[in-house]
């Protein structure tokens, strides 16, 4: 039986995997981008999210809760100082200059990585990992535990992307959009549009 401990290690390599995965050009945007795009109650989720929290203080100790920063508790002078327990927003926020892309298959494994973590965290009954109270996680920890396979399952589909190529590509980023659908949104079909 995985216990709690194994699943939020489970979590952190998720998560890891994906920080690995991100791509370079992202970095190359953001480090140039002089617009805000992190707020104060986006690393707020980090201390009112038991689920977070207990990932970020095994990652990073007591520190973060006594961090303090203008605008977000987590962003330093180097960027964000959270290698773990980020809220699943701060993958999953996509501005316009993030949305451009060449290659449109591309735009989509860009998209499906971006949001492992909020599909990870989205459980049965509107019930959200990161907003589960401590005590409910044994009585969620199966849950937890397929949710954090499945996860497993979308960061090995975009290994297998960034594998291939050509009609490989092409398909994979369709199975992509069938494993996530509400991948689609306007500003997202306008933006496949645009790089067809």
């Amino acid at each position: 039986m995985t216990t709690i401990s194994q699943l939020q290690q489970k979590y952190m390599d998720v998560e890891r995997e994906i920080a690995s995965l991100w791509p370079k050009s992202f970095a190359r945007i953001c480090a140039a981008c002089a617009d805000i795009c992190c707020r104060p109650h986006m690393a707020d989720e980090v201390l009112d999210s038991d689920w977070l929290n207990a990932i970020s203080q095994q990652a990073h100790g007591k520190w973060w809760r006594a961090a303090r920063f203008s605008e977000c508790r987590a962003l330093g002078s180097n960027g964000c100082m959270l290698q773990h327990g980020k809220p699943p927003f701060c993958y999953s926020f996509y501005c316009d200059r993030l949305l451009e892309c060449d290659n449109p298959h591309e735009l989509v494994a860009n998209l499906f990585l971006s949001n492992i973590l909020t599909a990870l965290c989205k459980m049965e009954k509107g019930l959200n990992l990161a907003e589960l109270a401590v005590d409910e996680w044994e009585k969620h920890r199966l849950e937890i535990s397929a949710r954090i396979s499945q996860a497993e399952t979308h960061v090995g589909l975009v290994k297998q992307f960034h594998m291939a190529s050509g009609a490989e590509q092409a398909a994979i980023a369709f199975r992509m959009l069938v494993e996530m659908p509400g991948l689609l949104t306007a500003s997202v079909r306008r933006a496949l549009l645009g790089a067809l």
